[in-house]
């Protein structure tokens, strides 16, 4: 290969065919761990196991991913992006915060064993469920706030109750064996809280 033609490949853009080959490499990574962490507890999980299951080289993982919790939080966030996919909270009677769609998917997977019996496991899907959460009640509630400016509460504290309240008693729903329907669950939440922030934020 002459010296020109070496220069053209190294200064290519990426084709679509290399765009699908990273959909894919990275869909088949994210399969692999969603089956481990259902079959097998969040610590006992490691790089090899992903990438053993998913028949996929080290190198090529680490050009996506920094490490398996990097993997993970990537995955979880676009579960939880799809949920609520569409969803505009509070607008046309629906709650301001969606969280019965979590609450459903949860329900289905418990009955498996894996990440929802391990401490850490379940620990690390929630502080990365909260952080999703804080981040979209704080966009929204700033998007709402417009140019009145800031309230008496600033937003990222209010978004961060929300978040630690819908996390704790997300935690009591599944240790009292899910008492409640995850939409008996949502409208109570959005009954308790949704007055409050309108009365700081309005």
């Amino acid at each position: 290969m002459s010296d020109n033609e070496q220069k053209k490949k190294i200064g290519r853009k990426p084709s679509t065919a290399d765009d699908r080959r990273t959909t894919r490499t990275r869909r088949a990574l994210k399969q692999s761990a969603a089956d481990l962490i259902h079959s097998m507890r969040y610590e006992d999980i490691t790089v090899q196991n992903i990438l053993d299951r998913a028949d996929v080289g080290r190198s090529t993982f680490y050009a996506h991913f920094t490490d398996k919790d990097d993997l993970v939080r990537q995955m979880f966030e676009e579960m939880l992006e799809s949920i609520t996919s569409g969803v505009e909270p509070g607008k046309g009677g629906a709650p301001a915060f969606p969280l019965a769609g979590l609450f459903r998917r949860l329900k289905d997977q418990l009955a498996a064993r894996g990440v929802w019996q391990s401490d850490r496991g379940r620990e690390y899907l929630f502080s990365i469920g909260q952080a999703y959460w804080a981040g979209r009640i704080e966009r929204e509630l700033t998007r709402r706030r417009g140019k009145r400016g800031a309230p008496d509460v600033p937003i990222p504290l209010i978004a961060l109750m929300a978040t630690s309240a819908a996390t704790a008693l997300l935690t009591w729903w599944i240790k009292n064996k899910m008492p409640y329907s995850p939409e008996e669950m949502e409208a109570m939440f959005d009954r308790v809280m949704t007055p409050g922030i309108k009365a700081v934020c309005g």
